[in-house]
Parts: C-alpha cells; structure tokens; sequence
C-alpha cells in the first residue's frame, strides 16, 4: 500500500520520491521481525539504548546487485519489553478513565511500521539535508506525522479496523508523546514528540480537562495530523535550515502539561535497564 500513500503526500507533484507510484512493482522494501541474540563491539558501545526498528541501507553486495533497496527490522524482544505495572500508573495519573482500556503497546509497534515507511514518503534526501542541523529533526518528525496522518487510509484499505485505530492513537500520544524530561536538540526523535504533542494540544485533537486528565478527540486527531503533515513537507520544500528552525521553535516549548507529565514519570521511575528474553 506504500505507493498508494505516496500518491496522498501533500504537493506530491512538486518532488521524487523513493517510492516510485507508477511502478509499484519495482518497489524494494522489506519489513523483518528479528529476535536479537547479542550486541557487542563497536556498535554497543555507541547505543545510547535499545531501538525498537532500524531502517536500513541494506547496500551489501546483494542489494547493489538486485538493483538496490532497504530493510525495515523489528526487534522483537524491545517491543516486548514492556513495564505494565508503570504504565497502569502512568494511566491511572494522567489519562480519562474511559480510554484506558484502549492503551495497547501493540498498537504502538503498528505506529511505529508506520514511521519507518514514512521514511519513504516525501521529498527526496536533497532537500532534507538542505535543512542542515535541522534535517534529522525534521525527517523524524515527518515520519512520526506520516504514520499518525495515514493511519485512517489502513482502515479504509482494511489493514486495520476502527477499533486499532483508536488504540493507536491513545496509546502513541501517551507512550510516545508524554516526554520523561525536557529534549536538547540532539534528541531529534524526542523534539519531534514535542512538536505534535503541542501541535495536537493546539488544535484541540488532545485536551486535559478539569482533573489534569488527557482526553482525545479522534474525530479532529487525522485532520489535524493531516494539517500538520502539510505544514511539514512545506519546511522541507523551502530547503532553508531558518525556516526549519522557526517551525522548531513555534512548537518545540516545554509547556506546563509537559513538565507535570514529565514530574509524574520521574515520580514513577525509570528502569535502568530492559531485561530482554532470547530462545533458542
């Protein structure tokens, strides 16, 4: 269904991109579950944590000879990871009781297929690093967006029901976009959850009512995620690292509903570790 997306981006027209509409067939990407058996060397030693996905180059000897192409890998055992007992508190402290039961960490797996491909969606990587320091941030957040904004095109192609949707929805903003701490720009993933954390707050798809408890709207949640992936492709299209800065700088604010979710979580508080299970 990727190049059906691809068709949807906004000003389609105006840019190439990786994924090629009218050749469908041609189209060379790959989504692997992996399980991890071990990390060592130079590559551990430069993890700063565990990632759910790696979207790879996949440019080996058989990729440039197959015509190239990339490899979306999941790893298994960090999704699986999962702390319930915190996150039931983190619910309990922060989220409407009536969309409890719709927190799913499944559900956040799904959104994150939806960010790996959206790496394929848009312009292509000559206006990305046109934005210079901001090109990483931008790129990330655009996936992000991708994900969110065409969740509801899975449910009409029958990928996923209205049910999944919902989840989706709830579970990201509250597992993905309920920051622990205050990001510097060298967390270009986590300034990107700033910026649609506050972008939704914004434009009412998320709102806090009068027990400081989230709310969604899951009528205005694609449209504004829709809006918001407009906005998004515009910065690239400008390839001006100062337009990319400015639309960082509207939306990247740590606000008061971001320090007392970050207090609660630092109340909470945070593993140091992921106990990662391997059978063999």
């Amino acid at each position: 269904h990727i190049p059906e997306l691809a068709r949807l981006m906004p000003y389609q027209d105006q840019y190439h991109q990786h994924i090629c509409c009218e050749h469908a067939s041609e189209l060379k990407q790959t989504m692997v579950d992996v399980d991890l058996a071990a990390f060592w060397g130079d590559f551990k030693a430069a993890r700063g944590g565990m990632t759910v996905a790696e979207n790879l180059p996949n440019n080996d000897k058989l990729s440039v000879k197959t015509g190239g192409g990339r490899r979306n890998v999941y790893h298994r055992q960090v999704r699986q990871t999962v702390d319930k007992a915190k996150n039931q508190k983190i619910l309990d402290l922060l989220v409407a009781p009536e969309l409890h039961a719709l927190f799913d960490p499944e559900a956040e797996h799904l959104f994150v297929i939806g960010h790996e491909n959206g790496h394929s969606l848009g312009p292509d990587d000559s206006y990305q690093s046109a934005l210079g320091s901001f090109a990483h941030t931008i790129e990330e957040h655009k996936a992000d967006v991708i994900s969110l904004a065409f969740m509801p095109e899975y449910v009409k192609m029958g990928v996923i029901d209205d049910e999944t949707l919902r989840k989706i929805y709830l579970t990201h903003t509250v597992g993905g976009l309920f920051l622990r701490a205050e990001p510097n720009p060298s967390l270009p993933h986590r300034v990107a959850d700033l910026i649609q954390f506050n972008y939704l707050l914004e434009h009412g798809a998320i709102s806090f009512d009068d027990n400081l408890k989230l709310n969604l709207d899951f009528n205005k949640y694609p449209a504004v995620m829709r809006k918001l992936l407009d906005e998004t492709i515009q910065v690239q299209l400008s390839k001006s690292p100062e337009t990319a800065k400015a639309f960082i700088d509207r939306y990247a604010v740590w606000g008061d509903h971001s320090a007392r979710i970050a207090k609660v979580h630092e109340e909470l508080g945070i593993k140091p570790y992921k106990e990662l299970k391997t059978h063999f």
